[in-house]
């Protein structure tokens, strides 16, 4: 081979070496530029989610200062003319973000803005006096609704927010806390009801499984919800019991959360019906036994914050049997003509609680 055909060859190598370089260099790039795009494309869906679960969150706890405020006082301005808003899980529940959340926490969200707030809304602008604390008692199950989805979003944000570090860069958000609602200064009623000695002779549920006759329960009717949760509040109670039976013990059975089994809450089977009864279901908070000789009464409870969200009165009369009481009514403590129907004065014969409920369950 000649010298000119040995340099040919080499020029045509060298060509080839040069291209092969740069085809190699291009398809690095846009493989680099892909992958790129693609974590870029990807931070931004994340980021985009992000912020409309924190514009949610902070949308639950605007609900939930709101209900917070209502409960302070029945029949107030506040409660009267509670809004709820529902732009920002409007807006969400209808993106494609939504699908990255848990399942739980769109089901949880699902319950909080549900038939359940439409109804309480409506219920609270065309209610009657005797309505109010039927109402209380959807704006407490609204607020645990809310109260289980805010640490389950937390939770869903803070991995959204793990996976844009991942995918891109650091931007990490400050959660949404509801604002603290102070409770109202006591009147001189409530203060001498706190000043008030406890009766002696309350004692702690003994909690055995209940074996008598279990009666029949529903929600609204057999349970309370406190008038005035930063206290004291004082209820009434009444019971109706077999011909020839006489009352001989009253028990309080109060819970931090609501003792029925959701979704309905409304008619339990006989067994949980029976732990109910005993104050094994459901966690209670307290269990308060007392002896009595009447079927009517009234029971002070001097703490302050009232240790209870919902309260089931019972009667057990004389043959051991316990009957629920149905509409046990909360009481704020006042003279306050224009609200009647929320505020008295508990009688001198009135059981006062004692404070602490006797330590725990």
């Amino acid at each position: 081979m000649n010298y000119k055909s040995r340099e040919r060859i080499a020029f045509w190598i060298d060509q080839a070496i040069m291209f092969s370089v740069a085809l190699t260099s291009i398809w690095f790039a846009s493989r680099i530029g892909y992958r790129e795009a693609v974590r870029f494309a990807r931070y931004e869906e994340l980021r985009k989610a992000r912020n409309q679960m924190r514009a949610v969150e902070h949308e639950l706890a605007l609900n939930e200062f709101a209900i917070r405020r209502a409960l302070e006082r029945w029949g107030s301005e506040d409660f009267d003319n509670i809004h709820f808003v529902v732009r920002a899980f409007e807006r969400a529940k209808e993106a494609d973000e939504i699908y990255l959340l848990d399942p739980d926490t769109t089901s949880a969200l699902s319950e909080v803005y549900g038939d359940l707030l439409e109804s309480t809304v409506a219920g609270i602008r065309k209610r009657g006096p005797s309505d109010t604390r039927y109402l209380a008692q959807d704006l407490y199950e609204l607020l645990e609704r809310i109260e289980t989805a805010r640490p389950l979003l937390e939770k869903d944000i803070d991995l959204l927010e793990r996976e844009m570090k991942l995918v891109g860069k650091e931007d990490m958000s400050e959660s949404v806390s509801p604002p603290h609602v102070s409770a109202e200064e006591s009147s001189k009623e409530e203060g001498a009801a706190i000043v008030r000695e406890a009766s002696p002779l309350w004692e702690k549920g003994d909690r055995k499984p209940y074996t008598k006759r279990v009666p029949e329960m529903y929600r609204t009717s057999h349970s309370v919800v406190p008038a005035a949760p930063g206290g004291p509040v004082f209820v009434t109670w009444g019971a109706n019991l077999p011909s020839g039976r006489q009352p001989a013990r009253l028990w309080l059975l109060g819970f931090r959360k609501m003792p029925w089994k959701p979704p309905s809450g409304a008619e339990e089977d006989a067994e949980h019906l029976a732990q109910l009864c005993a104050g094994l279901a459901r966690d209670p908070a307290f269990v308060l036994v007392h002896p009595i000789s009447s079927k009517t009464g009234e029971f002070i409870d001097p703490n302050r914050p009232i240790g209870w969200r919902w309260l089931i009165v019972l009667v057990e009369d004389d043959a051991g049997e316990r009957h629920p009481v149905r509409e046990p009514v909360s009481w704020r403590i006042g003279e306050k003509p224009n609200v009647p129907q929320h505020v008295g004065k508990p009688s001198e014969k009135a059981l006062v609680l004692p404070k602490g409920y006797l330590g725990s369950p």
